[in-house]
């Protein structure tokens, strides 16, 4: 985006910009690149100013003044987007970094002559004033693979500038590829077996795609055109409403309970119906083992971010302990977010953090219950009769009125009809008067309206 800087805050060392979403944006100094590309003037003061190099944010940034940023984590609840002014542009093979005069490459190249071999290709490809992170997909592609990304990540940062310079703030200046052509990107690659589309459109395009870029992959690609729906079909439906769900159920007869709040998630492990064979130990053992595939697997569909709690069930022997999380280590080691696992606690817990970009799978599709309205529970009908009586009590004292209707939710009028009668009587004697109960489907279950 090119945005416009809105506030100065020195004692948060930030600024808010205006970016032409909901909320406007974070930017923390920190978060400021220390290179800037050059045909681009996003500071008043170049980098080489003692004012940039004082890392101050009111000697850098002031009201008033435009900056080209990118949004590296989604707004999240009542948070705007946090930014930074390291930009990045994916490609299939590269990640180009404007203005960063440097290369990296991904940590899951583990040959070390490959590695080698890789960055000598980019250095020699790449222009000096930009740099490149070499992906993963890279490996074993020849120079003129690479070179051809490297040229469309390079006009598609020209065709951002120009943007930039004709544009007025805030504006939008790139977004990323829709989601087919994301997935051939960034999933698509040589341990996937199979491509499987249902919608004919999208398989031509993706065809066209992989015979003229990837020929070695395109007899992977197959047209889903089978009777049922294709979710249905390979059952993914069923993964789907397990998302929203807290319990989880193990094949074992165990189950995790997950629990996502704003500060954190927390995951509760149970051996549930699961009763193993003679030997405590290794039936937990065993318990936990598959809690900890299916809780790497859960937060990567349910794209948890942030710090996680996992309560594993107590394991006595320190080898089973270190068992357990080297697995937990294992089933994580393919998440792309690179979750960090840190050692058990004294109170027995896991920590964990993963990195979050965005809001949740349940925080982006799931809104409050209407009628809990998110708390999760609602007053039992010992807690609502007594409720009842108070307010009824604090309307016939403000209003001396002796004849009183209370609307309730139906369902309430169902689970305290019990109770109704006896408190009817109690309320009657109390004000000298009538009180009737009537169902209304508008009220929420904690809602009580009185005329």
């Amino acid at each position: 985006y090119k945005g416009v800087v809105m506030d100065v805050l020195p004692g948060l060392q930030s600024v808010f910009v205006e970016i032409g979403l909901e909320k406007r944006g974070f930017l923390h100094i920190n978060d400021v690149s220390l290179f800037t590309p050059g045909d681009i003037a996003l500071f008043h003061e170049t980098r080489r100013s003692p004012c940039f190099k004082s890392r101050e944010v009111q000697k850098l940034f002031k009201r008033g003044q435009e900056v080209i940023v990118q949004v590296a984590k989604e707004g999240i609840g009542m948070k705007g987007p946090k930014l930074t002014t390291g930009l990045t542009i994916p490609g299939r093979y590269l990640v180009l970094m404007p203005g960063t005069p440097r290369i990296g490459i991904s940590h899951r190249i583990s040959s070390e002559k490959e590695r080698r071999r890789l960055r000598g290709v980019v250095r020699d490809l790449k222009p000096r004033e930009h740099g490149f992170i070499i992906r993963t997909a890279s490996q074993g592609k020849l120079k003129n693979d690479i070179k051809r990304d490297m040229d469309i990540l390079l006009k598609r940062w020209d065709t951002i500038i120009n943007k930039a310079k004709n544009s007025r703030a805030p504006v939008l200046l790139y977004r990323d590829v829709e989601m087919v052509p994301r997935v051939i990107r960034d999933i698509f690659t040589e341990d996937i077996d199979k491509l499987i589309i249902d919608d004919k459109d999208s398989y031509k395009e993706v065809k066209s795609y992989l015979e003229h870029n990837l020929p070695n992959m395109k007899d992977r690609l197959e047209l889903y055109e089978g009777s049922y729906p294709i979710f249905d079909a390979f059952k993914i439906e069923d993964d789907l409403k397990q998302l929203y769900k807290k319990k989880v159920w193990l094949k074992s007869g165990g189950y995790i309970v997950i629990d996502q709040t704003e500060a954190l998630t927390s995951i509760d492990v149970n051996t549930g119906k699961f009763v193993g064979n003679k030997d405590h130990s290794k039936t937990i053992v065993k318990n936990n083992i598959e809690a900890a595939e299916e809780i790497a697997r859960q937060v990567r569909l349910r794209d948890i971010g942030g710090i996680i709690i996992v309560d594993f069930i107590d394991m006595e022997n320190e080898g089973d302990r270190k068992k357990v999380i080297s697995k937990f280590q294992e089933f994580l080691s393919n998440d792309r977010s690179r979750p960090q696992i840190h050692e058990l606690s004294q109170l027995g817990l896991v920590e964990m953090t993963r990195k979050r970009v965005r809001e949740s799978v349940a925080a982006r599709e799931l809104d409050p219950c209407p009628f809990c309205k998110g708390e999760g529970m609602i007053p039992s009908p010992s807690t609502l009769a007594i409720m009842l009586e108070r307010e009824i009590n604090r309307h016939f004292m403000m209003t001396g009125k002796k004849h009183l209707t209370v609307k309730i939710h139906p369902l309430n009028i169902e689970r305290i009809k019990e109770r109704l009668q006896p408190l009817l009587s109690k309320l009657s004697g109390y004000i000298g008067g009538s009180v009737t109960f009537v169902g209304d489907y508008g009220l929420a279950m904690d809602e009580v309206e009185i005329v």
